[in-house]
Parts: C-alpha cells; structure tokens; sequence
C-alpha cells in the first residue's frame, strides 16, 4: 500500500511574493519555497484534507504520485543479506490526476519495488521534470526470529519516533542505544499521522532540511535515482517542486535491500 496527501490545496506559490491562497501578498509567511502559507487555522487545513480523503482513494491520493515501495513486512526465501552489497533508490514522479483525466487505468499499476516497464509506458506522457526529493538513512535494518519465522525490525532515531508517536511499548527490539519496530508499526503509526494532520509532514520536512541529502531533479523522464547507497532503512521526502505542482507526495520510507509481498529473495535496486 501506499498512501499519499494533498497539501496546501488552493494555495498558490510564488518565490518572491508568497500570494497565500485568498490571493493577497502575505508579509507574514516568508519561509522555504513551496510551503504552504501557515496562517490559515489548524482546523480549516485539518477539514481541507480529510474532504479530499473521502473524494478520492488514499492509494492515488496525490495529483502527482510516484511509483514507489513502502518498508516490507515480509522477509525474502534467502535470508541472507549480502552486507558487501550497496543499494540504489529510483523514483518516477507522474502527474496520476492527468493521467486519470486522459483515461488511463493507474488503478493497475501496483508499487512493488521493481522496475515498471508496462507502468513506464502508459505514463510517460505525464511526466513531471523539475521535483527534488531528499533521502536519509535513519537506521538499521535487522532480521528477527520469532516463533519459527523471520521478520524484519527496522531501527529509527529518537526525533522521528517522536514525530510519529511511536513508544517504547511500541518497540520490537531495544538493544543498547537503538530501538527497533516492526515495518506494520512504522506504517501504521506514519499513515495516521499523515491522515490527521499536516503537522506530521512539516515535521518530516524540517527534519530532513537539517539531515538529509538532496538528490537531482527529475529528469525529462520524471526519473532521478541514487546509487551506491548503504544498506539500511531509508526516509523519502519530497522537497522542492516546480511552481504548477501544487500537490507533494508525502514522506515515506524504502528499505535497501527489499523484497517483494512473495517474500522472492533481495533485491538491492529499489
């Protein structure tokens, strides 16, 4: 599953004249490009989001989605992960409202991990250029056995457990400094928190300005890519996006190495 928000629906960017969305220059929110003006209420935003949730599907949530997988719960046949391997990242940014408009059944197209050929080809005509997305490694990723079956927990740092409600009681796994979930509690609680409110996402944002790496713009192709990645459990957010994209996909997490839902061995390029 993936799940997707809108965000500052109405509101128009500009890069010198911040216009908030009742259309009057705004002296007040002068802050990083593409953000949404603040001072609207927190209720009114909240209302905005969940409308648009009961219009549309949560899995096309976003008018401009991106083929991409969420952490894996199940583990792969081979057990064994080659830790002498590095990962890459690929992401594709589509404009799925257009495409929908043109009658495309995006419906068909299901986020595996795995290179699309058929999905590639249906939405190339509805590419966006122009969308940087910034990754950072936030943990570990370990292989627990439980009752006769492997699973995995995935370490997250103090600030983004924080951020996404998650407790110690939440915990799979606590061994010195590094605390471990389960991919169920970390989707869960992340999906939640993304569905109430658009705090979750500005907190997500502001975490990654300060740490994460920003990757290359999308290409002609809507595609940018990272390779040479270490193993392990990364943060996904997309932040900065051309001034007629008014929707952003939310955050989202990727685990190098992954596997599919068949649990058919690693695969190190997601």
């Amino acid at each position: 599953r993936d799940y997707y928000a809108s965000r500052g629906l109405g509101d128009v960017y500009k890069r010198q004249d911040f216009i908030c969305a009742v259309g009057v220059k705004c002296n007040k929110c002068k802050r990083l490009q593409y953000r949404r003006c603040k001072h609207r209420t927190q209720e009114e935003r909240k209302m905005k989001i969940q409308n648009m949730i009961k219009k549309i599907t949560i899995a096309v949530l976003s008018a401009a989605m991106m083929l991409a997988p969420i952490v894996n719960i199940k583990a792969a046949s081979t057990d064994v992960v080659d830790t002498s391997k590095t990962g890459s990242i690929t992401i594709h940014k589509y404009d799925m409202t257009a495409a929908k408009q043109a009658g495309v059944n995006t419906s068909q197209f299901t986020p595996t991990g795995k290179q699309d050929a058929a999905a590639e080809a249906a939405l190339e005509k509805y590419v966006i250029k122009g969308v940087e997305f910034s990754y950072l490694r936030v943990g570990d990723v370990e292989q627990q056995s439980e009752n006769g079956k492997i699973q995995m927990i995935y370490e997250l740092p103090t600030t983004i457990q924080q951020i996404l409600d998650l407790t110690s009681s939440d915990a799979a796994k606590t061994e010195g400094s590094k605390t471990y979930f389960t991919s169920q509690q970390i989707n869960e609680k992340l999906v939640k928190a993304l569905e109430d409110n658009t705090v979750t996402k500005d907190k997500l944002e502001d975490y990654m300005g300060k740490n994460g790496t920003a990757m290359d713009e999308t290409n002609a192709n809507g595609v940018t890519s990272k390779d040479k990645l270490p193993l392990g459990l990364y943060l996904i957010v997309e932040t900065k996006a051309p001034e007629n994209v008014t929707y952003t996909t939310n955050p989202w997490f990727v685990q190098l190495p992954s596997t599919d839902s068949k649990g058919d061995d690693w695969f190190y390029d997601v």
